[in-house]
């Protein structure tokens, strides 16, 4: 009798047991589940690459320089100087028939600049003079509705102009680059509208259409200026060497500027 109880209490004591090994493994195995917020971190990380559109012909604008001036406030050639966010090859397609623009600025004494839009033939599609911001920085310009709308396929030539003697305008610091329209593909369209919009300014500098990346990227800066949107926005510029010199320069102002004339 005593031996049946002996045994009964070993088989209880291993049933404990075995119950406290089970809880224990089951117990840790649930802390060692991931979080499900760290997966939704990394999905919100999003690399930028722009890629130039395959077969893309260099422009046949050229880089306008300007002279030696006393028009900026530190040096007389600036660093950075003024420099349109194009990329390298200076040609930016678009998919809006009124872009926007967007310039660095250098800090000058000089009161106005000028922004000139002209076709092939050289003739001015737009021009407008805009009030120039105080500090240095990047600003944005914008086609009007008001404006001829841009022709898909055409070339079309863009300046801006810093006007350092108003009666001598052979003394503007200019930089020039060239814009061309383009149509995306159905595929590319439908990616476009599902994509979130970090994701669609990726999308964008992948499909080589640079002015819709940049312009897609300042908003977002604009709408909410956190960590990941400036970080993309360097990337991108960083990607360009004429670019890299300006990637940390802040975009001063969210609107588009004003026109003086």
């Amino acid at each position: 009798m005593s031996s049946q109880r002996l045994l009964n209490g070993f088989t209880g004591i291993f049933a404990v047991s075995c119950g406290v090994f089970l809880l224990s493994n089951l117990s840790v195995k649930v802390e060692a589940q991931p979080s499900s917020a760290a997966p939704r971190r990394e999905s919100q990380k999003v690399a930028i690459r722009y890629r130039p559109p395959a077969g893309q012909g260099k422009p046949k604008a050229t880089v306008g320089g300007g002279t030696r001036t006393t028009c900026f406030l530190d040096e007389e050639q600036p660093k950075p100087p003024l420099t349109l966010l194009i990329p390298g090859e200076k040609l930016g397609l678009t998919t809006r028939q009124h872009p926007q623009f967007f310039v660095y600025v250098p800090q000058t004494s000089a009161k106005e600049a000028e922004f000139l839009l002209r076709d092939a033939n050289g003739e001015y599609q737009y021009r407008a003079r805009y009030s120039l911001p105080e500090t240095s920085g990047i600003v944005k310009v914008e086609l009007p509705d008001s404006a001829t709308a841009l022709e898909e396929g055409k070339d079309y030539q863009w300046m801006f102009a810093i006007i350092c003697d108003p009666d001598s305008r052979d003394r503007d610091v200019v930089d020039m680059g060239a814009i061309k329209l383009t149509e995306l593909s159905p595929t590319q369209k439908s990616q476009l509208e599902q994509a979130e919009p970090l994701k669609r300014a990726a999308l964008y500098a992948e499909y080589g259409i640079w002015h819709d990346a940049v312009e897609t990227l300042a908003s977002l800066q604009c709408s909410e200026s956190n960590h990941q949107n400036q970080e993309t926005w360097r990337q991108l510029l960083q990607s360009q060497p004429l670019l890299d010199s300006i990637a940390t320069q802040p975009l001063i102002e969210c609107g588009t500027r004003k026109i003086t004339r």
